[in-house]
């Protein structure tokens, strides 16, 4: 992937790479692009500690690994203006009930939620191994079952499970991206033109709005 092309003029489902990795892009909007790692970056608890909810994200082992070892191994491959690219990306930590007791999240790198995976689905290329989601199966104020608080979501090659914090199964990271980042894209490039009919109407209504937004901060 020699080619350089800023990820706006990426059609969702193309594989890129930024940081050294390979991501696949999922969504074109107006907080950025969201891409997720093709490969699964190391297997381990969601979290191993004994506790009343270990499903909560927000103090999963998980996120401490993603927004730390992980996000400075991305640095490392970054330059400085790269770096900056990544954007704040929002996380519904809701459960499979649809209860919001974990709220919503902001990280620098996360995982995705069942919602996400469902909605992304037929473009999200296939891991060697289970690799976790989000998503908590229930929470302890909400659930008729507290015993679900141990559970969260895992994707596998036979479909979505909920699986026990402690075992240990894939780390799958997911970000949002700043739409002008420059990234290495093996089959399209800016000296190729790019058809409409490669992106959805979201993506172009998305980037419409990106460039009104430019546009209206260069007139400030």
């Amino acid at each position: 992937m020699d080619n350089k092309i800023e990820l706006a003029k990426v059609p969702v489902g193309k594989p890129i790479k930024a940081f050294g990795k390979k991501f696949t892009v999922l969504e074109h909007s107006a907080d950025g692009v969201l891409v997720l790692s093709d490969t699964i970056e190391k297997e381990m608890p969601f979290r191993k500690e004994d506790c009343e909810a270990p499903n909560d994200f927000r103090y999963s082992d998980i996120h401490s690994y993603l927004n730390g070892e992980y996000l400075d191994e991305l640095a490392q491959n970054a330059s400085g203006e790269e770096f900056n690219a990544i954007l704040t990306m929002k996380m519904d930590l809701k459960c499979t009930l649809g209860q919001h007791e974990y709220g919503t999240w902001n990280v620098n790198v996360g995982l995705l939620t069942l919602e996400q995976y469902g909605k992304y689905f037929d473009i999200i290329p296939k891991a060697d191994c289970s690799w976790w989601l989000a998503t908590p199966y229930g929470t302890p104020l909400r659930s008729p079952n507290t015993g679900y608080t141990n559970y969260a979501g895992r994707v596998d090659s036979n479909g979505l499970y909920g699986s026990y914090c402690t075992y240990s199964y894939g780390v799958r990271p997911a970000l949002v991206l700043d739409s002008s980042l420059l990234v290495s894209c093996d089959d399209i490039s800016d000296n190729k033109a790019t058809q409409l009919s490669d992106f959805s109407d979201e993506d172009l209504i998305a980037e419409i709005k990106r460039r009104l937004d430019n546009l209206a901060k260069e007139e400030l």
